[in-house]
């Protein structure tokens, strides 16, 4: 077999005719036209040029909105070190052959919408977007987002969108590089646009607080209560967590130095030292049965501040000094709301939550309401109050937060489930997973709530709320989202986002929460990345008896009766502390950490300054005594310890808090 190539030095625009013939098909069987493919400028030759913005160094500036910018790939080449885009689909892998580059200011919105745009034939781009901290350097060259033939304007065009629900936003006023490259060296002309375009994004919801007050001081509202009726004591099962949608099995094995497992990639035999220090005082509490109705589970909570321990259950608070004495005997939850222009928060629903907060000595005093929970629907509120004093025995500003609209059923809200709330410098976070009893998509919400108002006393104070409904991807919400709470003195970096943290099989998932209170409407809500975990398993053998609860799994000695093992949450707190030179988070969620014994796992993760989110470290406890830990919560001081409390159990060990 022969084959046939010429070569021509040839003018620019110039049009050429190639006949090639074989005498084995009919006459014109392999004619064709082509247009020339141009060589580039090599060294003083005249006959190509390469474009004025061939290197970084010269990007051409592109004004967002504005008219774009036109290009010629013709004569581009290739800088030393210079980078391609990951999502670049050719032949081999990715590869840049013939690149220009722009650069522009990102908008207020933190979002751009870059495309290709020509007519048909144009040539066929691939795009790539980076941040830089040093421009004459490649190797500072962070890609966030590249594209091959997503554009609509022509055949090959590009599109990146940056700012969706699953990404990043970018940080307004900063300057990115735009790189376009032709697909395996294609040449040709065409223009790019950059575009301030958000599609797909959480819009905020504001709404102010529907109903507000200042109470009498709780002490005294509770010596009015003190003579009610006697109450019986039957049990009530609290409302089902709905479990939502889920992902599959699966992911990916973490590295993470441990005794790897059939079933956990990180676990940790025991403590590096035999023991820790006793506690300084330790006092009974509130016993779940003083009251009724009784709920399974009580949903204990705590907060300490300098002087004073607030225990709330589901159906009761309790306030003690830091000694133990009590200041406040246990009443029913909605003494706190007794008289509140709301009646249903004066219920006692349950789900509370007690919070300090360290940087304006007060405290947070929550729960929900029900009313959304009949058939029919109708309307629940998130009951937030908060001391006018240290004191939390004194009274208390008060407020209900709407809940989500339910769109099946108008007028009606869905049920704010699991709220978790956090504390920051300037905001309370509130984080719910929203349902109700009609055919409507579960959800999850996220409040930002006003606290400077809140702390004094305004009637009015706002909520910006993020509703992430089955639009977003299951696996990056999980079954909700726990919000930052602050431990410490030290604020975030001022306009710091607020960190949530969502679960995922083998993964979690990271989400920013920006508040703007000068200007609500430009707050955000973005995934701000999915971090591998070493494997999991969050099944256990439970015993699905008739008429029990399909999460009784946990054994108590002398007792067949089971308790909850709760392995589809991440549970609360998320625990955030500022260090100097990044910012720490800790969580802790249950899980199987060998057949049939529940271990606590648990993550730090770090964000550096102008870096991601990622795993610093990670373990799940359980010793090899068959003996189950779970039910955890994890905090940290200003030192970077960290203590870890759990509850323990076994058919030959009693239900214990242990640490």
């Amino acid at each position: 077999m022969l084959f046939s190539k010429i070569s021509l030095l040839v003018a620019t625009n110039a049009f050429f005719a190639v006949q090639a013939d074989d005498s084995t098909r009919p006459p014109g069987y392999a004619e064709k036209k082509a247009t020339r493919k141009r060589p580039k400028a090599v060294g003083n030759n005249p006959v190509c040029f390469a474009p004025g913005n061939d290197n970084v160094d010269a990007a051409t500036e592109i004004t967002v909105d504005g008219p774009g910018a036109s290009f010629d790939l013709t004569c581009a080449t290739v800088e030393a070190g210079e980078p391609a885009g990951s999502g670049w689909f050719e032949t081999g892998g990715p590869s840049v052959d013939n690149s220009v580059w722009y650069r522009f200011i990102a908008p207020a919105s933190g979002c751009a919408e870059i495309e290709t745009v020509g007519n048909a034939g144009s040539v066929d781009t691939q795009l790539a977007l980076y941040q830089a901290s040093d421009p004459s350097d490649f190797s500072t060259f962070d890609e966030l987002a590249s594209d091959d033939d997503n554009g609509s304007s022509f055949l090959f065009a590009s599109l990146i969108v940056y700012g969706q629900p699953y990404f990043i936003l970018l940080t307004p006023g900063e300057e990115y590089y735009v790189q376009v490259d032709g697909w395996s060296g294609d040449q040709g002309t065409a223009s790019i646009e950059v575009r301030d375009e958000c599609p797909g994004l959480p819009t905020p919801i504001i709404k102010p607080a529907t109903h507000s007050d200042t109470s009498d001081p709780l002490r005294d509202l509770a010596t009015a209560a003190a003579g009610g009726t006697a109450f019986a004591k039957p049990f009530y099962y609290e409302v089902p967590k709905f479990e939502g949608p889920l992902p599959a099995l699966g992911g990916k094995t973490s590295t993470t130095p441990g005794v790897a497992s059939a079933l956990d990639g990180a676990l940790d035999e025991g403590p590096t030292v035999s023991t820790i220090p006793h506690t300084k005082v330790n006092f009974e509490g509130i016993a779940n049965d003083d009251f009724s109705p009784n709920f399974v589970p009580p949903d204990t909570v705590g907060d300490v501040g300098p002087n004073h321990y607030v225990e709330m259950v589901n159906t009761a608070i309790a306030i003690y000094n830091r000694t133990g004495t009590p200041l406040l005997d246990p009443v029913l939850l909605g003494t706190v709301w007794q008289n509140f222009p709301l009646s249903d928060c004066a219920g006692d629903n349950g789900d509370p939550i007690v919070l300090y907060d360290q940087f304006v000595d007060r405290w947070i005093l929550t729960q929900f309401t029900l009313g959304c929970f009949v058939p029919g629907g109708g309307l629940c509120y998130n009951c937030v109050a908060v001391s006018t004093s240290p004191d939390p025995t004194d009274s208390y500003y008060r407020y209900a937060f709407v809940a989500q609209a339910d769109p099946t059923f108008p007028g009606s809200t869905y049920f704010p489930d699991y709220p978790k709330y956090g504390v920051w410098s300037d905001t309370y976070v509130l984080t719910t997973r929203d349902f109700s009893l009609s055919a409507a998509p579960f959800g999850v919400s996220t409040y930002a709530l006003e606290k400077d108002k809140m702390v004094a006393g305004h009637p009015a104070p706002l909520s910006v709320q993020f509703f992430l409904d089955g639009s977003v991807p299951s696996n990056l919400i999980g079954n909700g989202l726990l919000p930052s709470d602050i431990d410490g003195k030290r604020h975030p970096t001022a306009g710091s986002p607020i960190p949530h943290i969502a679960m995922d099989f083998n993964a979690l998932n990271m989400w920013d929460l920006s508040v703007d209170w000068t200007s609500p409407s430009s707050s955000r809500m973005v995934h701000a990345g999915e971090l591998r975990t070493a494997k999991f398993d969050i099944s256990y053998p439970c015993d699905f008896t008739p008429g029990g609860r399909p999460d009784a799994c946990i054994p108590q000695p002398n007792t067949e009766q089971k308790v909850d093992f709760l392995g589809f949450f991440l549970l609360h707190r998320f625990a955030y502390r500022k260090f100097r030179g990044y910012e720490s988070m800790v969580v802790t969620k249950n899980v199987q950490a060998r057949t049939g014994v529940a271990g606590a796992r648990w993550y730090e993760i770090r964000r550096y300054p102008y870096g991601d989110y990622s795993i610093y470290q990670q373990g799940t406890f359980s010793p090899d005594d068959g003996v189950n830990r779970w039910m955890g919560s994890i905090a940290q001081d200003a030192a970077g310890n960290m203590l870890l409390g759990y509850s323990v159990s076994s058919k030959e060990v009693y239900m214990d808090i242990h640490g």
